[in-house]
């Protein structure tokens, strides 16, 4: 009767561990998809959006227009004005030409954008195609050890394996049970053939998987950033006749975000691949502290993702981390409350 029982929090036990672990994986595979979603070209055949952006083209040819004649009105009447006719040409040439070219350079940086994410989220994916949440999963299983010390003892395929080709759980081999010599009088007393670190592996897996939502978060944030960055650029570069800090913060913000969600995946992609070679190393014999020692360096790398790389936020001019996506949130529930 007690069995049936242990069986079934067993089985809730699992239930929750596998949501989470399939949540990780499924989260990874979003992070991929939002890097690959080119939001212009998808948005181009939009005609509300296209008459948006025609409406947003002549607006800023316009107020070119009305800057150049300011500026050379402003000139004749004051010629001591420091910006000489030269400067002021020059300036004129190089708005008009960034007016002009705008849609083609968010295009191409779009373009890049992407297949740089791509490259840093495939350069590092696993040979042996095991995914995130069985790399995971295998350290916070093990074989009792009456079990591998008994008779029975004989099983075919590595814990590894079962976890990975999903016979684990499909098959409910978490409720594998067997008979030590013993318990052989009583048919029903049996012992769990694997022992399950339920702790740590429910712990591990929620930070993991917390990390990653938020980094989500901000991958999806920075996307409509992107889109409404190219809505005003040639307004914003219409009205940067002479001076140079405006257009110069329009191309800052679009090198940052090129390149936010390229380092998001090498975060990613980084803490994946340290996380498989943790798996696969031993730190003590003592089972408890090996296991203890690991699951500190997966929340270690966790960590990681959520808050980023100060040195790559100061290089880039951005908070490039999960906690960004999470700030944004905290916000929403903070004006919700309002």
């Amino acid at each position: 009767m007690m069995l049936k029982v242990y069986d079934l929090l067993r089985s809730l036990g699992w239930y929750i561990i596998s949501f989470i672990y399939d949540l990780i994986d499924g989260l990874l595979k979003i992070i991929k998809q939002l890097n690959a979603f080119d939001i212009i070209n998808t948005l181009s055949d939009n005609t509300t959006f296209r008459n948006l952006y025609t409406g947003v083209m002549a607006i800023a040819i316009t107020l070119f227009a009305l800057f150049i004649i300011w500026k050379f009105v402003n000139k004749l009447l004051d010629p001591d004005e420091e910006n000489t006719f030269k400067n002021i040409f020059t300036e004129i040439i190089k708005c008009g030409v960034l007016i002009m070219m705008s849609t083609f350079l968010f295009v191409q940086v779009s373009n890049f954008s992407i297949t740089l994410a791509n490259y840093t989220g495939n350069i590092f994916e696993s040979s042996s195609n095991a995914t995130m949440s069985d790399t995971m999963l295998t350290m916070f299983i093990s074989y009792n050890d009456s079990y591998k010390n008994s008779e029975k003892f004989n099983e075919t395929k590595s814990i590894s394996e079962l976890v990975k080709d999903g016979s684990f759980d499909s098959d409910e081999l978490y409720l594998s049970k067997y008979v030590t010599k013993a318990k052989i009088i009583f048919a029903d007393d049996k012992d769990y053939k694997y022992d399950i670190n339920w702790i740590m592996a429910v712990i591990c897996g929620g930070f993991f998987l917390y990390s990653l939502f938020f980094a989500g978060i901000m991958l999806g944030r920075r996307q409509i950033e992107f889109l409404f960055l190219f809505s005003i650029a040639p307004i914003v570069f219409a009205t940067s006749v002479c001076n140079k800090q405006r257009r110069g913060a329009v191309i800052e913000q679009l090198v940052s975000l090129a390149l936010q969600s390229a380092v998001v995946m090498l975060i990613v992609s980084l803490s994946v691949m340290v996380m498989q070679e943790i798996n696969t190393t031993t730190f003590f014999t003592n089972n408890f502290m090996n296991i203890t020692t690991k699951s500190l360096l997966y929340i270690g790398c966790a960590t990681f993702i959520l808050t980023g790389s100060q040195v790559i936020n100061r290089f880039i001019g951005a908070n490039v981390s999960a906690a960004s996506g999470r700030e944004q949130l905290m916000s929403l529930m903070g004006y919700g409350k309002l």
